[in-house]
Order: structure tokens, then sequence, then C-alpha cells
């Protein structure tokens, strides 16, 4: 009977001391998790922090008309007449010049407000 109690109260220390050790290496690498984390977001304040800009201007040129069913697409630079990209123009258009502020990397500026150039 005594031989049963010293092997059940071994094994109970055998399986404690695993599920400790099993934890603390566990917290460890939380631990570590965290650290890490914070170290790259520190990194990244640091880089945002430092981005220096130039100001400058671009010119966007726009198109407009009253004809129905056309309409013009700044981003690609073409006409639409009925949803459908065309390189024909309506009979009648009025082109507007546009320009505005944006930004370009590695500049004096230490922040800019506007849109990437």
């Amino acid at each position: 009977m005594k031989k049963i109690i010293i092997i059940s109260l071994a094994a109970a220390l055998l399986v404690g001391g695993s599920l400790a050790a099993k934890f603390a290496s566990r917290n460890e690498a939380t631990n570590l998790f965290k650290a890490n984390l914070e170290a790259l977001a520190d990194e990244e304040n640091e880089s945002q922090n430092q981005q220096s800009w130039q100001i400058c201007s671009k010119t966007i040129e726009i198109y407009t008309t009253t004809e129905n069913d056309w309409s013009f697409d700044v981003s690609v630079n073409l006409w639409l007449f009925k949803g459908t990209y065309t390189y024909k123009k309506p009979t009648n258009y009025k082109k507007e010049t546009l320009t505005i502020l944006c930004c370009r990397a590695q500049g004096l500026e230490k922040k800019c407000a506007y849109e990437a150039c």
C-alpha cells in the first residue's frame, strides 16, 4: 500500500513539474513575442517621425460635357460612353486644368497633409 502511495505521489510530482515547465516556457515565449512586437512598433514610429516630405503641385486635366451618356475618367484619361471606355470624344466638351498640392518623399518638410504625387 505504501508503494502505491509513493508511486502515485512521484507520478503526481512528475506531471506537476512538467506542466509547470510547459507553462513557464509558454510565458517566456509570450514575453518574447510582446517584446518583439513593441520593438517593431517603436521602429515604425521612429521611421514615420523621421520621414521628410516635399510639397509639390501637379496638374490634372478634367473634361466635362453636357451630352447624355458621356463621362470622363481622370484615372485612365479616357472618355466613357454609356459606361464603356472609348477613344472617341463627345462633340461638345469643356477642358479644365486643375492644379493640386501633393507630397513627395525626401524633402525638407516634416509633415505633409496632401496626397502623394
